[in-house]
């Protein structure tokens, strides 16, 4: 396998890893759990034909520190989710992940918003997401 095709796979690995996480804190489901940790086994085994080091665990120890933050079953959970989350390359993904977990959105690059702060966008923005073609939806500001 060369290089470029091992980089993918990890890749496609590591995105895997990260959905089934994701996955997990909807559900707080077992079978979800068990998920986690087989893809994390796999990827541990991948990082170490790669590396040589046939003790490679970082996945697995990992999504072990995750799983019991993601349960609640951590004293440091906050802590470890949120360096999790803060390494989501994703941008759909990171948000999705922060929300199932209860991580408030800093913010909103489309409309330059704070969304989870309380801080709204005012009602320009919500005028020009309108249709121009409605008279009066109860939900569009160009009704008012």
């Amino acid at each position: 396998m060369s290089s470029g095709q091992g980089s993918d796979r990890q890749s496609k690995l590591l995105h895997a890893w990260q959905l089934a996480l994701l996955r997990l804190a909807i559900t707080l489901e077992e079978a979800d759990r068990l998920n986690v940790l087989a893809i994390a086994g796999e990827a541990d085994r991948l990082a170490a034909n790669q590396r040589g080091a046939a003790s490679f665990r970082f996945f697995r120890r990992t999504s072990v520190e995750l799983s019991l933050a993601i349960l609640g079953a951590s004293a440091d959970a906050d802590t470890v989710l949120r360096r999790f989350h803060a390494q989501i390359d994703h941008p759909t993904l990171k948000r999705a992940f922060g929300a199932a977990v209860g991580i408030k959105a800093q913010h909103h690059a489309r409309h330059g918003m704070t969304i989870c702060s309380g801080e709204l966008p005012s009602w320009k923005v919500y005028a020009l997401s309108c249709p121009p073609d409605m008279s009066s939806p109860p939900d569009c500001p160009r009704a008012a």
